[in-house]
Parts: structure tokens; sequence; C-alpha cells
């Protein structure tokens, strides 16, 4: 799940990119087009900025199952006691 929404965190991103760079070269276009143009843009760095915050989460989430299936493993190590030489 992290990577799907990074993957679109990085999509969007470029996307954000691609716009500020067409625009850039473009002729200054009317105050209506400039105003839309910059709202696409910040649409897309948003919504990027959203997928980066979930991809975090889930990140987070995952880091945390990670430890608590370390911790069930340590504790089984540990019931199962301490072995002695085999004879």
């Amino acid at each position: 799940m992290a990577e799907t929404r990074l993957s679109s965190a990085i999509s969007e991103a470029q996307i954000a990119v691609r716009a500020h760079r067409l625009y850039k070269q473009l002729p200054s276009p009317r105050q209506g087009v400039r105003r839309r143009e910059a709202w696409k843009v910040e649409k897309n760095v948003s919504t990027a900025i959203g997928e980066v915050v979930v991809s975090l989460v889930a990140v987070r989430r995952m880091r945390d199952a990670v430890v608590a299936e370390e911790q069930i493993v340590r504790d089984a190590i540990d019931a199962a006691g301490p072995r002695g030489p085999a004879s």
C-alpha cells in the first residue's frame, strides 16, 4: 500500500512540475487562465503531499507490526528456555 501511495505522490508531483514548466514557457495568459492553471498545480501538489502523508502512516504501521512480530518470536525463544549441550 505504501509503495502504491508513494508512486501516486510521485506521479502527482511530476504532473505539477510539468504544468508549471509549461506555464512558464507560454506567454502570459489572461488573469482567469493564470488563476485556473495555478489552482491545478496547487491541487496536484496538495494531492502529492496527501499521498506522502498516507504512505508515512502505512510505513509506521508496518514498522509497528514488524516490531510486534519480532517480540512474539523473542518471547517464544525465551519460553523455550535455555538448552543444554546435546548428549
